[in-house]
C-alpha cells in the first residue's frame, strides 16, 4: 500500500500491511521526533502560527533531505524574491521557467501551494492589501538563501 501526503512523503508516517492484511499506520521514529515537539497550536492554542521554529527548522531539513526538487524550488522562490520580484505573477514568471510541463492551472496550484509552504514554515512573510498579495523573505527566509550563496548548503 502507498501512502501519499506530506507526512508520508517526509518519513514522519508509514502504512505497513501485516501478514493477516491488517493496514496499521504509525509514526516513524522522525515522525516521533516532530510530534514530541512544543506546538503553537495544540501545546499553547496559539493560533498565530502552525509551527514552532523547532518545528519548522526540522520540517526544512526533511525536506531538504527527502524532497531535492521540493527544496529547488523553495530556493528559486526564495532567490527570486531576495532579487526584488514581490508578487505572485513575478514569481510566476521564473518558476514557469522550470516547470515546463505543467499547464497555467497546474503552475498557479503548484505556485499556490509552494507560497503557502513557505509562509508555514517561517521562510516568507505575506501581506495582503486588497485583493493582492506581497512577498517578502522573513530572516530564516534570508539566511537560507545567504547559506546557499556563501556554499554552506
Amino acid at each position: 500500500n502507498k501512502i501519499d501526503g506530506m507526512p508520508a512523503t517526509l518519513g514522519l508516517i508509514s502504512v505497513l500491511k501485516g501478514k493477516d492484511g491488517m493496514v496499521v499506520a504509525g509514526l516513524t521514529e522522525s515522525g516521533l521526533k516532530f510530534a514530541m515537539m512544543e506546538n503553537p497550536v495544540i501545546d499553547k492554542n496559539d493560533l498565530n502560527s502552525p509551527f514552532s521554529p523547532e518545528e519548522r527548522k526540522f520540517l526544512q531539513q526533511l525536506i531538504e533531505e527527502q524532497l531535492p526538487e521540493e527544496f529547488k524550488d523553495i530556493q528559486l522562490v526564495l532567490k527570486t524574491i531576495d532579487s526584488g520580484a514581490s508578487d505572485p505573477k513575478e514569481l510566476g514568471k521564473e518558476i514557469a521557467k522550470t516547470k515546463t510541463g505543467l499547464s497555467e492551472n497546474e503552475l498557479l496550484s503548484f505556485q499556490s501551494g509552494l507560497l503557502g509552504r513557505l509562509v508555514d514554515l517561517g521562510l516568507l512573510i505575506r501581506k495582503t492589501v486588497g485583493l493582492s498579495s506581497k512577498y517578502s523573505l522573513s530572516n530564516e527566509g534570508k539566511s537560507l538563501v545567504k547559506d546557499e550563496i556563501i556554499g554552506v548548503r
